[in-house]
């Protein structure tokens, strides 16, 4: 029986029913479901769920009454299954009654441990005498006993028991701390009855969350039983349900709830209709602690529905100092203005006020802000008409603002002869800082941008600028981007969808400019460029991708729909391998084909620095012609951003760790190259002398690994010194709330004492009870709570290391250049030393040989001189001969007339027998300077090739 309806026995005695006809034997099991009796063989006489017990009677130790009714809470059109409606009840007699009294408790106890005594639900136990009820302590279960309590509810409901989901409770939810009871999370659940029912009277979850279309009607008619006595639940989020008049029966059960905790309620996007309007400014009127947030933006509050809202927050005077979050956007306030400027001009502590596209009068408004709300963090008026006069109004609210922090006027139309007004009062203001402004979407044109450049410059406590969607064009970018550069201030600047149309002779001014902009002093930290349809960078991205590399102010960057194509994901991976201080990184919408998917990893992967980057989806989807290379890029995408998230590995590589920036690995390739260069120069004398400084350089790669792996062994021990710190410091803050919840509760004894004396006997029994029933903080969910500092701890400390590595591995570089220096510059002078003293030598070697060649040749001259001087002799006395024999020839002539004639030859004149000599001479003479000289370059001994081709 017990395994049929799947319960636990806590007490099992024979007992003696009484009836009218007399006692009949039965057994008594206790379960911790239900109440069976049983008869003689076994067989189930009647059973009663835990939850409809209502009374305990026991005049004396062996007689015991027991009554079961059904929960009076519950409403029988909820608990349609259940059988039993009428009131039973069971006499007892048996010598352990005082035990089935203890077991009833006790199974009562366990299932709402919670549960007021006056709830109207609990057990009532009429014992003689008292003492017979002893309190047992009740097991602390999971998730505040949810798990039996849902079980339980499902046994009386007669539903399906959904152990699965008890399960993600008992385990998922206790262990990472989820306070949020979502119903959305619970999958394929028919019958939402005993999950929601099980949180009547729950301690452990804080928020109740039923959002979205999927929410059924029928949880909200649950609910309204559930917040009839949950006195736990501190925020309700019904957000976008789609539902209108069932959330009536919710509010009206939570304005009868006299322990009701709710101070945060979500309503947004939900057309509540006039019942549902009615009902919850009944329920803002009658909540004793006022609400901390409450957002009814979307909800399509009318004329006559947005004055009861608003009428409703006039009336109930704990409002003004609790109400901290008031978002009615998206509904029609136009004919309650002045009632919601009433509203406001009270002193009030509101924090954050959402008015965007209510149609109020902004002016009034504005002049209510003045004057009541001087804790005002948040403004936000998008959407609403604004002229002059509003800005003029706004500029006042400005001027005397204490605690406004960011203020969004996205969408309104601002006047753009406005802005330097309104920029000036905030810069005027010393008591703003870190100032956040919205001003996208006012279409503000290139003259716009002009007047932002102008007013900007004198601002000092601007940190955050959006005037997305403004139309600035290239001229306007350029005027507010060069005023920019030179603010002290500004640390985010959003320029989405501005660069519209095709470009202007200014758009590569815009785009430089922007360079100087993260290069200049100004200290920009997040940047957003993100494009669109109609307003697409393309290839002028690249211009500011080339500035990205050697950026080191940029943390987040967004450059998404653009459509840079995969040339400008090649331009981005090359200036995410030199870039080293970007974080944050989105650039979907790009075109990116799977070969500039390809480059991006490449640049990741060399990449540590970025932790953050929503996948380009997009651009995946598009490109999913082959799905299994661009999934194996998109899983090695990734693991390289895993990486740079995971503290444990610093700054790893394909070839191991090395903790040191790229320059420096291009710097110890320049080292082995100068090595080299030294080797090759030096002598073996030389290579002795500077073996010191070759060794360091070699031994450079080693200190690299080294210093990775020192800064990788001190980021561990980062990690588990500052772990065991922060469990130390959990158990700390969890004594620290003990002793604080000790000191809560005899405050409270105290004050019960004092303020009421007729009770005050019952102090201790209070005392005892806050003391059973506060949950107090567990050391667990602190240190699931610090879990997430020590990560990003650990992750300073990382980047602190990263920098202590970056200046130790550029001293070691620097010192070593040095050294390599030196000796490169030490060889080289002996060796162009020697090179000198060779040459010389060469030189007075030619020298000489050239003077020795120049006296041969003088002496060889004046040999021929002298040669042809003799000649010359000689031939003079040729000549004289020659003319003696012509002269003695002619007078023997003339003295032989007489004798006998002998022929001579002809007669020659003396004349032309000279000239004959003297052509002859010439001629020989010209027959010798023209004949080759014989000391030029012998002839090659090479044979001569005389046939066929050489080989």
């Amino acid at each position: 029986m017990l395994h049929e309806h799947a319960d636990n026995a806590y007490f099992v005695s024979r007992v003696a029913l009484i009836k009218t006809k007399g006692p009949e034997p039965r057994l008594l099991v206790i379960g911790q479901k239900h109440v069976y009796m049983l008869k003689a063989g076994g067989k189930l006489s009647t059973s009663f769920s835990i939850l409809e017990l209502r009374a305990v009677v026991s005049p004396d130790e062996t007689t015991v009454s027991l009554s079961f009714a059904q929960p009076p809470l519950i409403p029988a059109a909820i608990a349609t299954s259940v059988n039993s409606s009428s009131v039973a009840t069971l006499d007892i007699k048996t010598p352990a009654a005082t035990n089935v009294i203890t077991c009833l408790a006790r199974a009562v106890s366990v299932i709402f441990p919670d549960k007021p005594a006056d709830s109207g639900e609990g057990v009532k136990f009429v014992v003689t005498p008292p003492t017979r009820v002893k309190k047992l302590p009740v097991d602390a279960l999971a998730c505040g006993n949810y798990a039996l309590a849902m079980a339980v509810m499902s046994s009386w409901l007669g539903a399906p028991l959904r152990e699965d989901i008890m399960w993600d409770v008992e385990n998922l939810f206790a262990v990472n701390s989820v306070k949020d009871f979502n119903v959305v999370e619970f999958d394929e659940v028919r019958d939402y009855r005993p999950l929601l029912l099980a949180l009547k009277y729950n301690s452990w979850f804080r928020c109740f969350t039923a959002s979205g279309p999927s929410v059924d009607k029928d949880v909200l008619k649950v609910l309204a039983v559930v917040m009839r006595t949950n006195g736990h639940l501190e925020k309700l989020n019904l957000s976008g349900t789609g539902l209108k008049s069932e959330f009536a029966g919710v509010f009206e059960a939570m304005a009868a709830n006299p322990y009701l905790a709710v101070n945060n309620l979500d309503l947004s996007g939900n057309a509540l209709d006039q019942a549902s309007c009615d009902a919850l400014a009944s329920l803002i009127v009658s909540l004793p602690h006022g609400l901390a947030s409450l957002n009814l933006s979307g909800c399509g509050l009318k004329k006559k529905t947005a004055m009861v809202i608003v009428n409703a927050l006039k009336k109930n005077s704990h409002l003004v100092s609790s109400l901290d979050v008031l978002d009615l956007s998206g509904n029609d306030l136009s004919g309650c203005t002045a009632g919601m400027a009433a509203f406001l001009a009270q002193p009030n502590s509101i924090g954050t006020l959402k008015l965007a596209d209510t149609g109020v009068v902004i002016e009034q408004v504005l002049s209510a802000l003045q004057r009541g709300s001087s804790s005002l963090r948040t403004l936000v008026l998008d959407n609403v008409k604004f002229g002059a006069k509003d800005a003029k109004a706004l500029v006042r609210v400005l001027q005397g603002a204490e605690s406004l922090k960011a203020l969004s006027l996205a969408g309104s139309k601002v006047p753009v002869a406005s802005l330097g007004e309104i920029i000036g009062a905030i810069g005027n203001n010393p008591i703003l800082h870190e100032f956040e402004l919205n001003a996208a979407a006012n279409s503000f044109g290139p003259d716009g941008g002009r007047a932002l450049a102008e007013a900007l410059p004198a601002v000092r406590n601007l940190s955050k600028l959006n005037v997305a969607e403004n139309e600035l064009g290239d001229d306007g970018v350029l005027a507010l981007v060069m005023a920019l550069t030179q603010s002290t201030c500004l640390e985010t600047l959003v320029l989405d969808g501005n660069f519209r149309g095709k470009p202007t002779k200014s758009r590569p001014a815009a785009m430089d400019a922007l360079c100087s902009l993260i290069e200049s002093e100004c200290p920009l930290t997040e940047l957003s460029l993100a494009g669109n349809a109609k307003a697409a960078l393309k290839a002028d991205t690249l211009i500011f991708l080339d500035a990205l590399g050697a950026n080191t102010s940029l943390t987040k960057l967004d450059i998404s729909g653009n459509q840079m194509g995969d040339r400008g994901a090649a331009a981005l991976s090359k200036a995410l391998q030199l870039n080293d201080t970007l974080r944050s990184l989105s650039w979907d919408e790009n075109g990116t084909s799977q070969v500039g998917l390809q480059h991006f990893k490449t640049g990741l992967s060399r990449n540590y620095s970025i932790k953050a980057m929503p996948l380009p989806l997009i651009d995946i989807n598009a490109s999913l012609r082959d799905p299994e290379q661009v999934y194996a890029l998109v899983n090695e995408i990734q693991a390289s951003l895993f990486r740079n998230q995971n503290p444990n590995q610093f700054r790893a590589s394909a070839t191991g760790l090395t903790g040191v920036s790229s320059l420096n690995m291009v710097r110890a390739e320049e080292f082995s190259r100068i090595v080299q260069r030294i080797r090759a120069t030096g002598s073996g004398a030389d290579l002795e002398s500077h073996s010191a400084a070759i060794a360091d350089a070699e031994a450079t790669p080693a200190a690299q690994t080294e210093l990775a792996f020192a800064a990788q062994s001190m980021v561990a021990t980062m990690e588990v010194d500052l772990k065991n710190m922060l469990d130390e410091f959990a158990s700390q803050v969890r004594e620290y709330y003990a002793d604080r919840a000790r000191d809560m509760q005899a405050r409270l004894g105290e004050l019960f004492a004092a303020r009421l004396p007729s009770v005050a006997d019952t102090r201790d029994e209070l005392v005892a009870s806050l003391a059973d029933h506060t949950a107090l903080v567990q050391v667990e969910e602190l240190s699931k709570l610090f879990r997430g500092v020590t990560s990003e701890l650990v992750n300073l400390g990382g980047e602190t290391c990263a920098s202590m590595v970056d200046i130790a591995a550029e001293h070691v570089f620097q010192a070593v250049e040095m050294r390599l220096q030196d000796a490169l510059d030490d060889i080289e002078g002996v060796r162009a030393a020697n090179r000198a003293a060779a040459k010389a030598a060469q030189q007075d070697a030619a020298a000489a040989k050239a003077a020795k060649a120049a006296k041969d040749k003088k002496k060889k001259e004046k040999k021929v001189k002298d040669k042809d001087k003799k000649k010359d002799k000689v031939k003079s006395k040729d000549k004289v001969k020659s003319k003696d024999k012509v002269k003695d020839k002619v007078k023997g002539k003339s003295k032989d007339k007489g004798k006998a004639e002998v022929p001579d030859g002809p007669d020659v004149k003396l004349e032309e027998f000279e000239r004959k000599e003297a052509a002859l001479e010439h001629k020989n003479r010209a027959r010798v300077a023209a004949a080759p000289k014989r000391n030029r370059r012998p002839p090659s001994r090479r044979p001569r090739n005389r046939g066929g081709p050489s080989a």
